[in-house]
């Protein structure tokens, strides 16, 4: 990739961590702190990372791009073949934060900094699925605060990524049941107990009848504590809003799941 001249660039690899019936995971640590123009601010790149190192060689790829895909939100990010896209992530990050320093129009008196602050870890594992978070904190000269959080399920097997067609029964009645236990989880989030008090506070158009509530744009994630929904900004509420996460225990939508979904847990 790039050849950097660093003020501060620190790295720690740990050993490999191994369960029964879990993949190898290495833990990665780094930090970079970069002066910005002319010493008036700063550049720091925070690091934290479990990914597997062992495993077809297609779940590997298959989480390098998700992780691409959403650092893309906020830096663009490339790993070289073969290496994790975390690998990269300061050299990345490095260029576009330098690239915004010199397009922003920054008075001279004004120090300033930009922060982007990765967390990458396994989520969730059986012995056929795995779950990967991404946390991702990113801080600009403006000062805005991007926080974004992502999990993804892939099959260990193939590392294919788990969708809602994967995991749920296309009939009426599978789908009934998961709309019902997904609105009562939506509900608790803002404390509500009425369906029509919680469309009101919703920004969907047309209002939906319960059993037609619409899913999320991203894909429904295993996690130890119960399936993981998450509503970006926009999706159930106003843009600039923060997103809707909601975990449905995993004895309320049972019955709905497919046979694929059943043998994953």
């Amino acid at each position: 990739m790039r050849t950097l001249l660093l003020s501060l660039w620190s790295i720690v690899l740990s050993l490999p961590v191994v369960a029964a019936d879990t993949l190898t995971i290495a833990h990665v640590e780094s930090r970079l702190m970069v002066p910005a123009e002319r010493g008036r601010g700063q550049i720091e790149c925070n690091l934290t990372a479990d990914y597997p190192v062992n495993g077809v060689a297609s779940l590997r790829e298959n989480i390098n791009s998700w992780i691409e895909e959403t650092l893309s939100e906020v830096v663009a990010a490339e790993g070289s073949e073969g290496s994790p896209v975390v690998s990269e992530l300061g050299s990345d990050f490095l260029e576009v934060a330098r690239a915004e320093v010199a397009k922003a129009a920054i008075p001279q008196d004004k120090s300033f900094g930009l922060t982007l602050d990765v967390r990458l870890k396994r989520e969730y594992e059986s012995s056929r699925a795995l779950t990967m978070s991404l946390e991702i904190q990113r801080y600009g000269i403006d000062s805005v605060y991007t926080p974004i959080s992502r999990c993804m399920t892939f099959v260990k097997a193939s590392g294919n990524r788990l969708g809602w067609g994967d995991l749920f029964l296309p009939d009426t009645k599978s789908q009934t049941r998961l709309k019902n236990a997904l609105v009562k989880q939506i509900l608790r989030y803002f404390g509500m107990s009425n369906y029509d008090d919680l469309l009101a506070r919703l920004s969907i158009d047309p209002k939906p009848v319960q059993a037609k509530f619409p899913l999320s744009q991203l894909p429904p994630a295993l996690t130890y504590g119960g399936l993981r929904v998450e509503y970006l900004p926009g999706e159930l509420t106003a843009e600039g809003r923060t997103s809707i996460i909601a975990f449905i225990p995993y004895g309320d939508i049972r019955s709905a799941f497919t046979q694929t979904a059943r043998k994953l847990l």
